[in-house]
């Protein structure tokens, strides 16, 4: 078996629409061969994995997999199955997959969701490694197998606090982006309504708040300074200091690093100076520095501050077990973290107990040892401190709290500069004010609420949600835009409609990323890549995102949800690539953008084209239909059912909003339209025009915005440029396949006094059929043709497609025929060539400026005014 792809996909995609791993995988000689002709594959399959027999597959119940096991399936298919068990034994809830085959090169695609990508990855690797060991009756490992993958899945997956915010943002439909593959690094929301948070330190917690609260001294000391109660206490650097101040107390003190965390190094109830140099010296492991603080005897209590509230408290108590009379503390012990809700560090609600030598003193201490039996029913504490990172437990208090030992943890967040943070305190009664009998003993930023949300005892208390209200997270407006032609340009007209309206827009498209008005990435920005970085921009209030079909394919959409989704046109360019081999199949994918589109939004649809009507009904959104037809029949129809639509009516651009009919503007007014003879740009600006309507942009400002569009070659650039001089007009298009020729061609010969000279080339991805119908579309329009090739070849050899090109072109009946391959020297034989009169349509792949300047270059006139004037002599 052979790997030919292994990636994941985060966005929604043609799969799925939620996070899928694609496995295209070679099976080779085992491509034909079923399970049921494996000798005890199944057998063992099924012993090493009993949870398969949990599998609905196709049949729709448990047991649908087993039986088709049975009955003979592909490895593919088992390996999809395999893989989805894998990650739910690692602790993944998933439970899509589908297996294609594709029969004419016996490679499958293996398809299955994931939550945690690292381990998803890991998973596919491993899910064929034991298809391969059942296959030869090698053994298999599966408690190492199983570990492995767990330890993966640790390491990978978020910890419980960010679990509980992005779950609590998710349930308000709040967008969440992992930032970071092995941390907790999250963004909550789009634009400039995102906010960052890391575990529980949010983008608004101060920096200050956070240094300040890892200074156990310098807490302190603020602390008091503000009257908040707290242990008497001294920040010492040698062991005889400690000691004296123990010494003057007269009572028992603990010792702790100034900057540790999580109880590290701390030790309580010190009574002699024997003591004391043990709690120093393990202090000192872990800073320079040691603070020696008065013992406060009482419950260990933590109470969560949020935005100056406190949210919730809970009672810490320190791990322990109780006897059974039989079993040995190791044994209580190892029963214990037996519980599912026990994990290694921070991965679910409680942690499990760890045997060391600190849990060794601490039985020593109070005269117990690993192999004692206690009574039953004796409690044995197993640490002295009660962080749930050493297998504490919490107990809910919230509702006993007093109001004074609320206002005392308040006073102390806000006292070191936190939004967030976990006040701990120590007193024997938490219904009674904190000056009778306790103390504020630390302050912490990036406090862990599992213990609120996941208490052993008492109420759950939602802190995520007051943590997220406190960030307030939103969304922006997404506008996508799909389609084989024209996406660039109603990108471009959108974003200058949102922009008259005075919003900051953030627009990734062919040609780049541009944030208002500055231009942040050149290059062919139409994936999901871009458009996150789109929405990741603070600056940006409303997102226009050009999304081509190739993006969709390999990585999906590169958000969650749009507000106004866009599809153009569909044709048959493309066919040929990644396995597509229909124009179906390529409305298929294109569909995913008004698939994605939300409930309360827009999908704007070409009411001209029968393959984007056909797959209208896919959206959940309210139905925006566009069309050039004045008696278009689905117009007609969406019209009597009193819903909106854009079209053309006695030589305006219309919309009708559900009630009136609202003429917009002429088509003689939109400068990009070249005075309305370029049917295709008029197309693009109803696709606008229903844009700004399902966005609220009054309608004022969508006539001024697209009047002003295209005034300038900037507007628009390389998108029907028309360059005129005192001879003969050159237009400069992107066109790239038979469609884009034809909408261009067309506009370009009502130009035309003489002769129209035309630059042509088609990207070499493309298929043989479309080049060559690109060709008799050129074919049948020009008088003159200049083939030239792209530098990108894209797997073609050198005059592959120019050879296509000028068949097609031929097949048409130009003659007029000339291949000069590099296109610098193409343009500029079809510019010396030109004559008045003349109109030279140039079909480019890059450099457009460059371009533009040959164009705008005097010698090419000069040139015509030398000929002219031999002529005339």
């Amino acid at each position: 078996m052979r790997i030919v792809e292994l990636k994941s996909i985060s966005g929604p995609n043609v799969y799925a629409h939620q996070p899928v791993i694609k496995l295209t995988l070679d099976l080779e000689e085992y491509c034909e061969v079923e399970s049921n002709q494996l000798s005890n594959f199944n057998k063992r399959l099924e012993k090493l994995l009993p949870g398969l027999q949990e599998h609905h597959c196709s049949l729709q119940q448990p047991g649908g997999f087993i039986r088709r096991l049975e009955e003979g399936t592909y490895l593919g298919h088992i390996i999809e199955h395999i893989a989805i068990e894998l990650l739910v034994i690692a602790g993944q809830d998933v439970y899509y997959g589908k297996t294609i085959h594709n029969e004419s090169t016996g490679v499958y695609e293996i398809i299955f969701e994931y939550k945690t990508k690292a381990t998803a990855l890991l998973v596919a690797k491993e899910a064929i490694t034991l298809v391969e060991k059942l296959i030869a009756g090698e053994e298999i490992d599966k408690g190492k197998l199983i570990s492995r993958l767990k330890e993966q899945e640790r390491i990978s997956a978020l910890g419980p606090s960010t679990a509980a915010i992005v779950k609590e943002a998710k349930r308000k439909e709040i967008p969440v982006t992992r930032l970071g593959v092995d941390n907790s690094l999250i963004q909550l929301g789009y634009g400039r309504y995102s906010k960052l948070v890391e575990a529980t330190i949010g983008e608004t917690t101060s920096c200050v708040g956070v240094d300040i609260s890892c200074d156990k001294a310098q807490t302190r000391k603020l602390l008091n300074d503000m009257g908040v109660l707290t242990p008497r206490g001294i920040v010492v650097t040698k062991l005889d200091e400690a000691v004296k101040f123990q010494a003057q107390l007269n009572r028992p003190v603990i010792t702790k690093p100034v900057n540790g965390n999580q109880g590290t190094g701390v030790t309580l109830n010190l009574e002699n100076s024997a003591a004391i140099k043990k709690g120093f010296k393990r202090a000192k492991k872990y800073s320079s520095k040691v603070l020696v603080e008065e013992y406060i005897n009482g419950s260990d209590y933590r109470l969560l501050v949020v935005d100056n509230k406190v949210v919730a408290g809970a009672k810490r108590v320190p791990a322990y077990v109780v006897g059974d009379g039989e079993k040995t503390i190791k044994e209580l012990i190892i029963k214990l973290n037996q519980d599912p809700d026990r994990g290694i560090d921070h991965e679910k609600p409680l942690t499990k107990v760890r045997i060391n030598d600190r849990l060794k003193e601490v039985l020593s201490k109070a005269g117990y040892s690993l192999e004692a039996i206690p009574s039953q029913g004796e409690t044995v504490y197993l640490q002295q401190t009660a962080n749930l990172s050493t297998g504490g437990i919490a107990v809910d208090c919230t509702d006993q709290l007093h109001p004074d030992i609320k206002r005392s943890a308040i006073r102390a967040a806000k006292t070191i500069g936190l939004d967030i943070a976990g006040v701990d305190l120590v007193t024997s009664d938490i219904t009674k004010p904190l000056s009778d009998q306790g103390a504020i003993i630390e302050v912490n930023s990036a406090p862990g609420i599992r213990m609120h949300h996941y208490p052993s005892q008492g109420k759950s208390r939602n802190v995520a949600k007051k943590i997220v209200n406190l960030l307030d997270p939103a969304r922006i407006p997404i506008v996508s835009i799909t389609g084989t032609n024209g996406k660039t340009t109603t990108a471009r007209m959108i974003r200058n409609i949102l922009s008259e309206a005075g919003i900051k827009v953030g627009m990734a498209a062919t040609g780049g990323i541009k944030i208002g008005d500055e231009v942040v990435l050149k290059g062919d920005t139409t994936g999901p890549l871009s458009a996150q970085t789109v929405l990741r921009d603070k600056d940006v209030e409303a997102a226009v995102l050009e999304t081509a079909r190739g993006g969709i394919l390999r990585d999906g959409l590169g958000y969650d949800w749009s507000d106004i989704g866009i599809i153009t046109n569909i044709t048959a360019d493309h066919l040929g690539q990644d396995g597509i081999e229909t124009v179906e199949e390529i409305a298929n994918i294109k569909s995913l953008v008004i698939e994605r589109v939300r409930k309360n939004g827009y999908a704007i649809l070409n009411a001209n084209d029968p393959q984007v009507v056909a797959i209208a009904k896919r959206s959940n959104a309210e139905i925006i239909y566009c069309s050039l037809e004045e008696n278009n029949l689905v117009i007609e129809r969406h019209l009597a059912e009193s819903k909106p639509a854009v079209y053309l009516k006695e030589g305006n651009l219309t919309l009708f909003d559900g009630e009136d009919e609202l003429p917009i503007m002429a088509i003689d007014r939109l400068p990009a339209a070249q005075e309305g003879l370029a049917k295709h740009i008029l197309e693009n600006a109803l696709f606008a025009i229903a844009a700004g309507f399902a966005y609220g942009i009054p309608t004022f400002i969508i006539r001024t915005a697209l009047c002003k569009f295209g005034a300038e070659l900037t507007d628009n650039p390389g998108r029907l440029n028309v360059l005129t001089n005192s001879k003969f007009t050159t237009v400069i298009d992107y066109g790239h396949n038979p469609a884009g020729y034809r909408a261009t061609l067309n506009f370009a010969k009502q130009l035309v006094d003489n002769k129209l000279i035309g630059v042509i080339g088609v990207p070499g991805d493309r298929g043989d059929d479309l080049i060559e119908q690109a060709g008799q579309e050129a074919g049948s329009h020009l008088d003159r043709a200049i083939i030239k090739e792209d530098i990108d070849l894209r797997g073609r050899d050198k005059g592959e497609v120019a050879k296509l090109l000028k068949a097609g072109a031929s097949k048409a009946g130009l003659e007029d025929i000339e291949v000069e391959l590099k296109e610098l020297e193409a343009i500029k034989k079809g510019l010396s060539e030109a004559e008045v009169g003349d109109v030279v349509v140039i079909f480019y792949e890059q450099g457009l400026e460059q371009i533009i300047e040959l164009v705008e270059d005097s010698k090419f006139i000069n040139h015509q005014q030398q000929d002219d004037e031999q002529k005339i002599s």
